[in-house]
């Protein structure tokens, strides 16, 4: 169909052009995610529950001013299909929400119970090769994680308190590991 023609190079276009201008950011940590909202099956499907159906892709693009993110991942084009689930992790979407914010600096939403996820947190540590402004002291993923687990923490503790009692056990239990990681 030569609309769906015109806006794929339409798309390939805007995307070359914010990639791009991501890659010239030399000194700040700028970064792209491009993912859908659902995957399709071969004939079209994309309303049922399939693993093709449930699955999008998530591409993600840093620039160079988020440090040394380590080496990409080795692919040889055979990682389709049943072989993709090798080669790359699954993320679940509630994951995104605190991880975004953390990347835009914002806090967890309240009633969130995601966990941020490391691989797509940069390290933001000053290195030889970039002129990043370190601002903070610990590595910006395992503050990353306190900040999630802090929050993750003060919602099951107010729900706890006002909803529904969760058995004083557990939370005793969960408050003694999260005392341990701090």
């Amino acid at each position: 169909n030569s609309h769906m023609d015109t806006k794929l190079e339409q798309m390939d276009d805007a995307l070359q052009t914010i990639l791009g201008k991501i890659d010239e950011a030399k000194d700040v940590c700028q970064v792209a995610f491009i993912f859908g909202d659902h995957g399709m099956t071969e004939d079209g499907n994309h309303g049922g529950g399939s693993d093709e159906e449930t699955h999008a892709a998530l591409f993600a693009h840093y620039s160079p001013g988020c440090g040394d993110l380590g080496p990409s991942l080795d692919l040889n084009g055979s990682e389709v299909g049943k072989h993709s689930e090798e080669a790359f992790k699954s993320i679940n979407q509630i994951d995104l929400v605190p991880t975004i914010a953390l990347l835009l600096g914002l806090p967890i939403p309240f009633a969130n119970l995601g966990g941020a996820v490391p691989a797509l947190l940069p390290p933001l540590i000053r290195n030889e090769n970039h002129t990043i402004p370190q601002v903070i002291e610990a590595p910006f993923v395992a503050t990353a994680l306190a900040l999630n687990a802090a929050q993750v923490w003060d919602y099951l503790s107010t729900y706890s308190s006002s909803a529904n009692k969760l058995p004083d056990d557990s939370m005793m239990e969960l408050k003694a590991i999260l005392d341990d990681a701090t």
